[in-house]
This record gives structure tokens, sequence and C-alpha cells, in this order.
């Protein structure tokens, strides 16, 4: 028993340590030909609702806007089928633009070099504790931007307001 209770013990400390180990607030792009490659520091970060979306089928649209220390920013679009206050929770898979999911774009501030991948698929997770928002990424990177994944983590607190 005490061989088990060891083995036991062994593997439950490596579980808790991949969480523990896990990097917050990092965004890390790799396998991009376009080079985009390397890692990310979020610098700030808000949730809006932009309210109806203008598809066909009637589909709201909110956005998350991250922007990052080196000049460039990610935004997230949401489209829900329900009008949403804050950023939605659970995981949301990519989607096409006016179908129910997200759709999103990686791109340097002020269009110094004109660069947006879109996303081909993937998911982003967002949990909520109190204030404090804990979104992970695992996104994979358009072929027309030069494929790669966009994988990463942002947690801190996410003002919202509403824009139209």
């Amino acid at each position: 028993i005490s061989v088990f209770l060891i083995v036991a013990f062994a593997l439950l400390s490596v579980g808790c340590k991949k969480e523990k180990d896990k990097v917050l607030n990092m965004i890390t792009i790799s396998g991009n030909t376009e080079d985009m490659n390397g890692e990310y520091t979020p610098e700030s970060a808000y949730f809006y609702d932009y309210g109806l979306s203008g598809c066909t089928d009637p589909l709201y649209r909110s956005v998350l806007r991250i922007t990052f220390a080196n000049d460039y920013e990610m935004i997230i679009y949401f489209h829900s089928t329900t009008h949403p206050e804050t950023i939605p929770t659970g995981t949301i898979e990519v989607a096409d633009y006016c179908i129910e999911g997200l759709y999103g774009v990686f791109d340097q501030a002020l269009r110094k070099k004109i660069f947006s991948p879109s996303f081909s698929s993937g998911t982003i997770t967002v949990t909520k504790e109190g204030d404090i928002h804990n979104i992970d990424f695992n996104l994979v990177i358009n072929s027309d931007y030069g494929n790669g994944t966009l994988k990463g983590n942002f947690k801190g607190e996410l003002p919202g307001g509403q824009s139209k």
C-alpha cells in the first residue's frame, strides 16, 4: 500500500504542478510564417456590448479587446442569440461571421504592419471569480495569415461599456 500511496502522491503532484505553473497574462504565437511568432504581454482589456450585429438572423455582437505592451491588439467578436451584458462564460468555439460563436483578429495597433490573422478554429474558455476573469486562448491561425497557433491566457478585470 505504501508504494501505491507514493505513486498516487507523485501523480497528484505533477497534475497540480501543471496548473500551478500555468503562465498567466501571456499570449504566445508559434508556427506562423508571417513573422508573428513570439510572446505578447497583455497591457489592458475591456469588453463591450455592440448591440445587434446586422446579420440576417438576429444575433447580438459583443467585443473583447486586449491591448499588448508592444503595440499589438487582439479583438474577439462574440455572436449570440441572447443579449450579453457581460462576457459569456464557458467554452466558446470559433465560427464564421454571422454564426453563433466567436471570430477574431490579432493586429498591430495603428496598422503599422497590416496583419490580421483570422482564426480558423479553436476555443476560448472564460471563467469568472468575483471581478476577475480568467480567459484561456487555444486558437489556430487561418492559413491566409501564415498558419500557426495563438495560445495563452488573460487574467484580470474587464471593464465594460456599451458601444453602438
